[in-house]
């Protein structure tokens, strides 16, 4: 029996064209229902999920009593809802970490202004406008224009000193702002070097390291996130990114989404009182801990709320053979069921599945 395409036919309309883009913080928050702040998971009376934590009730449902508080569903209608927890500092997307990288590189690092002259601007605004240029034709034209800024070391528009921009290990970004090869930038970074002279005099070796490492700067995302903040929206068509479909600051992360619960759902123990959570709901609560803490001005982290197994992401939960999609999905394991491989035969037609004999011949009932 073939399966038949599940159809809405009161919600039936006509796509025009689908548009991709970068899932802003207003964008997260605008598909959510619920901002998570509190870290306690149940209230220590009667033991039911707390308002405003990563179970609140609004956020779908994990069992078969009750009914969804968003949607007034059952559990089997609601499809769950996400939430979205505010980050107290912004943090670099792993994803989207080279493209930041190549945007510092392109942009002056103190007017945020992209590093080319109005000539030059007035060179290539035609090619970056236009809407039906291929993607090979858009790479090749961003390598085109962040070989060209590289080669700037001045700003055109405030005169300041920009050196390369390189990752460095744990996710940090370096700025490397003065170029030893350079008579000029010499100059300057002797004038620099006079803010660390009270230092030098008590560490010789100061003197040295902060030559030999041509005062690189690390950017942290705190910076980068202003300095984004302040591109103008005429620059942004030269960094090959569409203003109506995402802007540079989208790039970090200051507002991460709350999955549904049930894709993460509780386990009730057989052995003792309460519930097993899923680690990633754990780690959102840490999360929401770990803003109190920034907060409050906490510095450090107590050993005994430090990581110490790593949990599953979104992508882990869905990807290979034990993900949701090929172990839960698409092969059963259940008694007195059988099971074959997916592959060609000869014998059999296109939508047969040969099986046992004895399984075949065996009817089982509950």
């Amino acid at each position: 029996m073939v399966k038949e395409q599940f159809r809405e036919t009161h919600l039936a309309k006509k796509i025009s064209h689908i548009t991709f883009a970068i899932n802003s913080h207003h964008d997260i928050a605008r598909q959510a229902h619920v901002n998570v702040v509190c870290h306690p998971l149940y209230s220590e009376q009667d033991h039911t999920p707390v308002p405003y934590s990563a179970l609140d009730p609004r956020l779908g449902l994990c069992t078969k009593q009750g009914e969804c508080k968003t949607c007034n569903l059952p559990y089997l209608d609601c499809i769950g809802h996400f939430g979205y927890i505010n980050l107290e500092f912004p943090v670099f997307h792993y994803g989207y970490f080279k493209s930041i990288v190549n945007i510092l590189q392109s942009i002056c690092k103190k007017c945020s202004r992209v590093l080319l002259d109005e000539q030059a601007k007035a060179q290539y605004v035609k090619r970056v406008s236009n809407p039906n240029l291929g993607y090979l034709e858009r790479k090749a034209l961003r390598s085109q224009i962040l070989k060209k800024v590289k080669k700037k070391s001045v700003c055109p528009y405030c005169g300041d000193l920009n050196g390369v921009v390189k990752k460095a290990g744990l996710l940090k970004i370096v700025h490397q702002k003065f170029q030893k090869s350079k008579k000029s930038d010499l100059q300057v970074m002797a004038n620099e070097l006079v803010e660390y002279e009270t230092a030098m005099q008590s560490n010789k070796e100061l003197e040295g390291t902060l030559k030999t490492s041509h005062l690189a700067y690390i950017l942290n995302p705190l910076e980068v996130l202003n300095l984004f903040e302040r591109i103008p929206v005429n620059d942004v068509p030269f960094l090959m990114m569409n203003p109506n479909t995402g802007m540079p600051k989208d790039l970090l992360i200051t507002r991460i989404p709350v999955p549904p619960i049930c894709i993460r759902p509780s386990v009730k123990s057989d052995f003792k009182s309460g519930t097993n959570e899923d680690n990633l709901t754990m780690r959102l609560s840490q999360i929401v801990l770990l803003n109190d803490q920034i907060r409050h001005q906490v510095t450090g982290i107590p050993l005994d709320k430090q990581p110490t197994n790593p949990g599953r992401g979104l992508v882990q939960r869905l990807k290979g053979k034990q993900g949701r999609f090929r172990g839960n999905l698409s092969g059963k394991r259940a008694n007195f069921t059988a099971r074959t491989v997916i592959s060609p035969d000869p014998n059999l037609r296109i939508e047969q599945v040969g099986i046992p004999i004895h399984v075949a011949k065996t009817l089982t009932y509950p």
